[in-house]
């Protein structure tokens, strides 16, 4: 069988529309921006982070399967001849619900703190995705003539899901979803 040019030219479009088509479908977690700053003693966080789920997570999210979300937040101190030392670690812990007699999204803090009610997942995640003035480290943590850097990175917890499902996310890229370390200095 011989493939002529033509054949070669449609392989050509469908493979340039695929590599021109993947960032706008692009799934996963992504910590887009972060900034940290010094105020009445103490040192806040925000950040920007974007959650794209597979149509399977968002299929069991809204069959009442809760998704819990994990932000991890570091604080590192530069050292020059050791490895880096970690001054301090946090985690935020969320849990995203679908409720559907109600139609809304239900975003809890697992530490108690905070829930938040919203129409769209749209909206869930956008604040899920949005952390502002997080105090993570006060100013007697720090040495000043250190120099520090944080480290951010989000993921959804499979441990967390129901047995069954659990077993079946182990094994499937669609459900293994994290971040890739962001970094930023902090001073």
């Amino acid at each position: 069988m011989k493939l002529d040019s033509k054949f070669y030219g449609y392989i050509f479009v469908f493979v340039s529309g695929l590599m021109l088509a993947g960032p706008a479908f692009a799934r996963g977690i992504n910590v887009e921006h972060v900034t940290s700053r010094f105020k009445n003693d103490a040192y806040f966080v925000d950040a920007r982070i974007s959650f794209n789920f597979d149509d399977e997570v968002l299929n069991a999210l809204k069959h009442g399967v809760p998704l819990a979300i994990n932000i991890y937040i570091r604080l590192e101190q530069k050292r020059r001849w050791l490895w880096d030392k970690t001054v301090k670690k946090c985690l935020l812990d969320f849990q995203l619900h679908y409720h559907p007699l109600s139609n809304n999204y239900l975003v809890i803090k697992l530490d108690g703190s905070h829930r938040e009610q919203f129409q769209t997942l749209k909206e869930a995640l956008a604040y899920l995705g949005s952390i502002k003035d997080y105090n993570f480290a006060n100013k007697d943590e720090l040495d000043d003539q250190k120099k520090y850097y944080g480290l951010i990175k989000a993921e959804l917890n499979i441990d967390s899901l129901p047995p069954p499902l659990r077993t079946a996310a182990y094994v499937s890229s669609q459900w293994q979803l994290e971040s890739q370390w962001y970094e930023w200095t902090v001073r």
